[in-house]
C-alpha cells in the first residue's frame, strides 16, 4: 500500500504492506558516491553538487490505467541558482496486487562528464536482515569485469554484503 508521496519532492515516504511502513525516511534518487583517491573526476561532482543537490519538481500527474495507479514526475536535481546537472522523467505504476514499477529517463548537462552513480535510494528500518535480488552475485566483483558473479536470484544477510575496499 502506497499511502503517501510527497509531491512537493516527488518521493514516496510511505510504502505499507501489513499496515507496517517499510520506509525509514523518503526514497530519493543518488546521483554521487563516495570518491576515491583517484577519483579524478570529483572535483566536478562537488561543484556540480551532486552531493548536497536540490530537487525541483516541474508537474506531476496522477491516473489510473489498467487497473494500475499511474504516477508521473517530471522534475531535475541541481543547486540554488545553479543550472540542474539532471532532468528526469519519472512513471511509478502500482498494480492490484501492490508491487512497484519503475520506468525513468534522464538527461544530463554537461556540467558533469561522468556520472559517479545514478540510482534510487529506499532507506528501510536497521531491523531488516535479509535481501532477495535479481543481478550479477553471489560474491562482488569489479562492475567492469564480472569475473567472479553471473546474473541470477540471490539472497543473503545484509551483514555479509559488504565490501571493504578501502
Amino acid at each position: 500500500e502506497f499511502r503517501r508521496v510527497l509531491f512537493r519532492s516527488a518521493q514516496f515516504d510511505e510504502i505499507c504492506v501489513d499496515g507496517k511502513n517499510l520506509l525509514a525516511k523518503p526514497m530519493q534518487f543518488n546521483f554521487f558516491r563516495a570518491p576515491v583517491d583517484n577519483d579524478t573526476m570529483k572535483n566536478e561532482w562537488y561543484q556540480a553538487h551532486l552531493n548536497d543537490h536540490i530537487v525541483k519538481v516541474y508537474e506531476t500527474a496522477v491516473s489510473e490505467e489498467n487497473n494500475c495507479a499511474v504516477i508521473r514526475v517530471n522534475q531535475s536535481f541541481g543547486w540554488s541558482i545553479h543550472q540542474p546537472f539532471a532532468r528526469l522523467q519519472a512513471e511509478y505504476r502500482i498494480d492490484g496486487n501492490g508491487a512497484l514499477y519503475i520506468e525513468c529517463s534522464a538527461e544530463t548537462s554537461n556540467k558533469v562528464e561522468f556520472l559517479p552513480r545514478f540510482g534510487l535510494r529506499l532507506f528501510v528500518p536497521k531491523s531488516f536482515s535479509a535481501v532477495e535480488y535479481y543481478g550479477y552475485g553471489k560474491y562482488e566483483s569489479y562492475i567492469d569485469k564480472h569475473l567472479a558473479s553471473y546474473i541470477g536470484n540471490f539472497s543473503a544477510d545484509i551483514s555479509v554484503m559488504h565490501e571493504d575496499y578501502i
